[in-house]
């Protein structure tokens, strides 16, 4: 079986579409490239950061608001046209959603936890579900309102690779047939 990749929505270090990091790739750009003395106790550690103004989480989906989701948001936006095209076309039963991730909303859990610290509670609006491992499934299916399998592959450096597969097996199976 044969799959493809119909469309691409990207967001990362490089830029915040296709033509912005296909340039920064081939230019050899490090702009996106920055010194950190917050995430590493005692040192300064050199990471890529997104650039530029994110989406808002949804009202209706604020107990998800996350730096992560706002960037998975901005890449899904992309692409939205032909997500809504195969919802039409194949109905939202037949979409599935698999994401691969290291993190979820984790920025959000260590201040939420840095408050409970230093307060002895957490802050009223703090919800665990934005940094579980599952929540960019979950909430890109809320999001898109699709009704297919929705799930997240936690594997580190093999991540995306892993949900590719993993959607591959989707339509292979006959249980979808588009997958995101």
């Amino acid at each position: 079986m044969r799959t493809y990749l119909h469309a691409l929505g990207i967001v990362n270090a490089l830029g915040n579409n296709e033509a912005e990091v296909r340039a920064g790739l081939y230019a050899g750009s490090t702009a996106g490239m920055r010194a950190r003395d917050n995430l590493v106790a005692g040192r300064s550690v050199i990471v890529g950061e997104v650039r530029g103004e994110l989406p808002p989480i949804p009202p209706e989906l604020a107990q998800y608001a996350s730096r992560n989701l706002q960037i998975l948001s901005a890449a899904v936006a992309q692409i939205r046209p032909d997500i809504d095209a195969a919802i039409d076309r194949y109905g939202a039963a037949r979409i599935g959603i698999v994401l691969g991730s290291s993190t979820s909303g984790v920025a959000e859990g260590q201040a939420a936890l840095a408050t409970k610290l230093r307060d002895g509670a957490f802050p009223a609006d703090y919800d665990y579900r934005r940094q579980e491992l599952g929540t960019p499934g979950e909430f890109l299916r809320r999001l898109l309102g699709t009704r297919g399998p929705a799930w997240c592959v936690s594997t580190a450096c093999t991540a995306g690779a892993k949900a590719f597969s993993s959607g591959r097996r989707l339509l292979a199976s006959g249980r979808c047939d588009a997958v995101i």
